[in-house]
């Protein structure tokens, strides 16, 4: 004991107990000093500030991005350079900015929609209400906006990852691990590389890397539940609502496997703590949800999509097919089993929720509650989100071995991870020099990318023999030689849309009417009703893909070649299609798009008094006869069709839209008002409190 100046006891300083890490607090302007002991690996001397640490993972994280842009850089290129679907997204960007959001809607119903579903029944409108935006800046087109989309959707992944497994309560190294494998994870039906060169799905791969924040959201905030955190929940999911349909299943599902295991816990308060952010969600989505809830069966030209089973599924998993690696793949599915064989669950929940959600989809045949729609339940569709879950579980992997091969002499630890790149680079057949020159790899699975130039030049050939009034059906299937000719494949996809559209580059259409006309994977032309019926739809012209079933096409009676530019052919069908009740043309680019109201006057137009209205059949259109409402049918084709009496007189079709309509759009815009409002009360008023004076 020691005294001070008056005398009085002064009890001795209190010492930190042996092997704290802060034993002395250190200076305000100096650093600890770390000297490397002897059998200690080399990191074990590295800075123990954490900005340090910070500084190195951001250094680490820009360059897994840098990679993934590089990878996707010849997207920015004119036109669309996108396979499959791009041009139909494009179309909807189009029509949202020039029809849409001048009404204030940013849902509706389109005139013709060239994939059979009414217009954002199966793709949200999110991703076109942003895209369609930010085309009215100055400076902007559509392809340049589509494509920098795109880009962004590929390069934000990775970024997106790391920060939702950091938010979840990960490591630097194994968020990094697995922010780098996402950008191998993809599938052609839908995120990565495959879903964008291949089938131009953009709004996939957008909901693919909005995922990990909806999952990391949902987990954190059943954790720790409070306003705060159910206000990001709802408008995070409310955003991947509105972004993509397959992904907000998963986040569903990843969600519920959250909530489960907190409520084995007997955490039963979460249960309306969810059903209020659930609420927010469909308050916040209600613009687009509901209508869409209400007319789901109204889904146009519409065939059965099949879906692999069980078997193929794990045998694409263990072969690498649904990642751009083999590498990934195998890592992912390590990672599956030192996650759950380690243990803890409350860290690895989220990793937890996404296995079982890749499980959930792998397993059960018919999980969808629109499976009426697609007519299965599109398995397939999931494998860009199974390639995620391997992703991120390869990061469970990394971490472990991080945090138990740190602890080894340097020597030991340098042979530990040695052994396992090895095993790693034999099963995987790592082939780098192949995957680092990914515009090659882009190139060769889509295959006909190099036939852009032609397509070019045919569209140009196109407007010199086509006229106004004719209706051209284009087929670009990129990918064509993948396709199966099937019949349904015809109700799948005919483009009424195709009016001799130009928006800045070629347009594609993913219909497969030209495997029908061709024959491919040698199935013969069994179809005989398909010239028949396109004539129905009004189609006088066919541009397709040259190849060597030319000749069972020139042979195809009602089928003329007019030219052919390299590897395309224009093909006029004799004679020419008739609507019959004609539509004035519907053509892109800053125009009309479609009518909302169509009058006619009539005197016995056809022989049984039969009228085809030849736009896709929708609840909303009423007609009426001399001013007396009259009920209409769906044709085959899915038009509408009424029968008349005899005589003359006038004939109207009008578009309306429903009360409830308007009002869920009312409802819509004003919960994302008041949740703008709550959030910045909240960091006014409860983040930062006014002092007590």
């Amino acid at each position: 004991m020691t005294h001070d100046d008056q005398g009085l006891t002064v009890p001795p300083p209190e010492v930190a107990p042996s092997g704290d890490y802060n034993e002395t607090p250190a200076p305000a302007d100096t650093q600890p000093i770390t000297v490397q002991q002897p059998g200690q690996p080399f990191w074990a001397v590295w800075p123990a500030s954490s900005g340090a640490r910070q500084g190195l993972a951001l250094l680490l994280l820009l360059a897994i991005v840098g990679f993934a842009a590089h990878a996707v850089r010849h997207v920015l290129a004119p036109g669309f350079v996108m396979g499959w679907d791009s041009i139909g997204h494009a179309v909807k960007i189009a029509y949202l900015r020039d029809y849409l959001l001048p009404q204030g809607r940013w849902d509706g119903w389109f005139a013709n929609w060239h994939a059979g579903f009414q217009l954002f029944q199966f793709y949200p409108p999110g991703f076109y209400v942003a895209a369609a935006l930010i085309t009215l800046l100055p400076g902007t087109s559509l392809s340049v906006v589509f494509n920098v989309m795109a880009v962004a959707s590929y390069v934000l992944l990775p970024a997106s990852l790391y920060v939702s497994l950091r938010w979840i309560g990960m490591g630097r190294s194994g968020a990094l691990v697995s922010a780098g494998l996402s950008t191998l994870a993809g599938s052609h039906y839908g995120g990565g590389l495959p879903g964008i060169f291949v089938t131009g799905l953009i709004p996939n791969t957008w909901g693919i890397a909005l995922l990990p924040l909806v999952i990391a959201a949902w987990f954190t905030g059943l954790d720790q539940p409070s306003r705060r955190r159910g206000l990001v929940m709802a408008a995070l999911t409310a955003i991947l609502v509105l972004t993509h349909t397959f992904s907000t299943y998963v986040a569903a599902v990843a969600a519920a496997t959250l909530l489960i295991f907190h409520l084995i816990q007997r955490r039963w308060l979460l249960i309306p703590y969810a059903a209020t952010v659930t609420a927010g969600i469909i308050t916040l989505s209600a613009a687009w949800l509901v209508p869409t809830l209400m007319k789901y069966s109204w889904h146009g030209l519409i065939g059965a999509w099949s879906a692999p089973n069980l078997l193929e599924v794990s045998q694409g998993i263990l072969s690498g097919d649904m990642v751009t690696s083999h590498v990934a793949a195998w890592v992912g599915l390590a990672g599956i089993a030192i996650g759950l064989a380690r243990g803890g669950w409350r860290r690895h929940l989220a990793t937890i929720a996404i296995v079982v959600m890749a499980l959930v989809f792998g397993i059960v045949n018919r999980v969808l509650p629109f499976g009426d729609i697609v007519g299965s339940s599109q398995v397939v569709r999931f494998q860009g989100y199974l390639a995620l879950c391997l992703a991120m579980t390869g990061g469970l992997a990394a971490e472990w071995l991080w945090t138990g091969l740190r602890r080894l002499p340097g020597r030991q630890a340098a042979a530990a991870w040695a052994l396992p790149v090895a095993l790693l680079a034999l099963v995987g057949k790592v082939d780098l020099p192949n995957h680092l020159s990914l515009r090659g790899w882009a190139i060769r699975v889509t295959s006909d990318l190099s036939n852009f130039n032609d397509v070019m030049t045919m569209m140009e050939t196109v407007k010199a023999v086509t006229q106004p009034s004719d209706r051209l059906l284009a087929e670009f299937d990129w990918n064509a030689q993948y396709s199966h000719g099937s019949p349904h494949l015809l109700d799948q996809g005919l483009p009424l849309w195709a009016q001799r559209a130009d928006l800045g580059g070629n347009f594609s259409e993913g219909s497969r009417v030209a495997d029908q006309l061709q024959g491919i994977n040698n199935i013969p032309l069994a179809n005989r009703d398909l010239l028949p019926r396109l004539r129905r739809y009004g189609v006088s012209h066919l541009v397709t893909f040259s190849g060597n079933h030319d000749t069972k096409m020139a042979t195809e009676p009602g089928l003329r070649r007019l030219a052919t530019t390299g590897t395309v052919s224009l093909w006029a069908i004799e004679p020419p299609g008739r609507i019959v009740y004609a539509q004035k043309p519907l053509t892109m680019g800053g125009i009309r798009l479609a009518q909302d109201s169509v009058v006619t006057e009539l005197d016995n137009p056809t022989p049984d008094n039969r009228v085809v209205l030849a736009y896709n059949a929708y609840p909303n259109w009423f007609a009426t006869w001399n001013g007396t409402p009259l009920d209409w049918t769906e044709t085959p084709e899915r038009f509408m069709q009424v029968v008349l009496p005899a005589g003359k007189g006038t004939l109207a079709w009008h578009f309306r839209w429903y009360p409830l309509e308007r009002a869920c759009d009312v409802v819509t815009w004003a919960a994302w008002a008041a949740w703008l409002f709550l959030v910045v009360w909240w960091k006014r008023h409860v983040a930062n409190p006014t002092p007590a004076v």
